[in-house]
């Protein structure tokens, strides 16, 4: 009996855990998974001036054709660079563009605190990603 009760707690401890979790992610934030992607390598990156906080996400997105933004890729700062991104490209079996096509910008963003940052407020440390990374279909960058 106590062990269905401990295992039991565990289990609802976890799912609030991960509750917690998938509630700090922001809306829009969710890259879809594809079939191909590319991998970004920041060494280092800076947010104003100043490191950027632990918890911040970076997040890659790409353009529909009304000029609507879509993260195609992103990751949680943990506190300790280099980080790397896997950014994702278009699946060609769907109707709707879910990701990067071949030669697209990307358009980087920071979400921390509740406010979402563009590339020109965060900077990175050379080869650190700017505003001038295009995609490569399974690429490393």
């Amino acid at each position: 009996m106590f062990n269905k009760i401990r295992t039991l707690a565990l289990a609802t401890i976890a799912c609030l855990l991960s509750f917690g979790v998938a509630a700090q992610t922001p809306a829009g934030w969710t890259p879809v998974t594809t079939d191909n992607n590319m991998t970004v390598m920041i060494p280092a990156a800076v947010l104003n001036g100043s490191q950027i906080p632990v918890g911040s996400i970076i997040g890659a997105f790409y353009t529909l054709d009304d000029g609507t933004e879509r993260c195609g890729g992103a990751w949680e700062f943990t506190g300790t660079f280099p980080i790397s991104v896997s950014v994702f490209g278009d699946d060609g079996l769907t109707a709707i563009k879910d990701g990067f096509t071949a030669g697209e910008e990307v358009i980087w963003k920071l979400y921390y605190n509740g406010t979402e940052y563009y590339g020109d407020d965060v900077t990175g440390v050379p080869p650190a990603p700017t505003n001038n990374v295009t995609y490569i279909v399974n690429g490393l960058v």
